[in-house]
């Protein structure tokens, strides 16, 4: 759901290991250091499967110490994109070397890298974002909700309040630098500040009126403070075409941005599918299949007009946003399962 990827927050453990100079300058250690560093890590299969939803991304032992290992010798030599991954890979695996266990938290470049390839058929015989209203439950349920097939309906936000309160003064009155919406940061809220200078939400909600009437912005974030989320659902409720035993997440994704930016192409890494609302303003959405399925289906595009819900598992399909319209444009959205 989150339109853009986020970065790992992991760092070098030095304690056992090698000094922080050496640490800090690790792609220029000696192949030597490189094999003493890699003796020191003690590897062991942690017992038991984790959940499937699970946020972590598992690799068997073995192949991360020969990947590694083949990162770090060719990394200063070759693509830049495998040196990143492998940067990352190391540190965010050193950092989680104390937990005696083999799950580690990927960064979203080596999650791409070990992204296991999809069944095509989710894709193969699309060839539109199918626009529909009046969808009942049943119908949702059986063609789309676990299909991996694209939707917009039409006429979901008829009764939400959202469309005429939600406003950039909207959230900047709900965030104050005193509200338990800023101060409940955890690793599970995330901002994303796309091509904007903003280094927090905080930032972004409190940017002068010269900023934001003269430069395009656009960023989005996941709000995790409860007593936000109830203020939240005062103005939209669960979409009611969603199956009668399925539940939204709890936690709310909110983009909002003017003209001419929006979400780079990306995956995301949240494991359900997603809807997101548009309450004001409309966005252009360019959809491309994984790189497996390249010759066996095709990319779309479709506009999301103010009062769609577009319906997308983020998780298979390739995805970029843009905004087109002269209002602000304002998303909220859910995962669902």
């Amino acid at each position: 759901m989150s339109n853009q990827p986020s970065g790992t927050d992991s760092a070098f453990y030095v304690k056992d290991l090698l000094n922080k100079d050496q640490l800090k300058q690790w792609t220029n250690l000696s192949r030597r250091n490189l094999l003493d560093l890699l003796d020191s890590i003690r590897l062991k299969r942690k017992s038991g499967a984790a959940n499937q939803r699970s946020t972590l991304a598992r690799v068997d032992c073995k192949s991360i110490l020969a990947l590694m290992a083949f990162l770090l010798v060719i990394q200063a030599h070759y693509s830049p994109f495998i040196g990143r991954s492998g940067s990352a890979l190391l540190s965010a695996f050193l950092a989680g070397r104390d937990n005696d266990q083999c799950i580690i938290s990927m960064p979203v470049d080596t999650k791409n890298v070990f992204r296991p390839p999809v069944d095509c058929d989710f894709c193969r015989d699309v060839h539109q974002v199918d626009i529909v209203q009046h969808v009942s439950p049943e119908e949702f349920e059986s063609t789309y909700a676990y299909s991996g097939r694209p939707l917009i309906v039409k006429d979901a936000l008829a009764n939400w309040t959202a469309v005429n309160v939600f406003s950039y003064e909207f959230f900047s009155e709900l965030y104050t630098k005193e509200s338990n919406a800023l101060a409940s940061r955890s690793h599970r809220c995330q901002f994303f500040p796309y091509k904007t200078e903003f280094r927090s939400l905080e930032e972004a909600l409190t940017m002068s009126e010269d900023r934001q009437l003269n430069q395009p912005w656009y960023f989005g974030w996941s709000n995790c403070d409860s007593q936000t989320a109830d203020v939240l659902r005062r103005h939209y409720s669960r979409p009611y075409f969603l199956p009668e035993r399925s539940e939204s997440s709890r936690t709310d994704w909110i983009f909002m941005g003017t003209a001419g930016l929006g979400a780079h192409m990306h995956v995301d890494h949240v494991s359900l599918p997603s809807w997101q609302a548009q309450c004001r303003g409309k966005k252009v959405w360019s959809l491309e299949p994984p790189p497996e399925c390249h010759y066996q289906c095709q990319s779309m595009e479709v506009t999301v007009e103010a009062g769609d819900t577009i319906v997308l598992d983020t998780n298979i399909w390739y995805h970029k946003t843009n905004v087109v319209s002269e209002e602000v444009s304002i998303t909220i959205g859910s995962e669902y399962d």
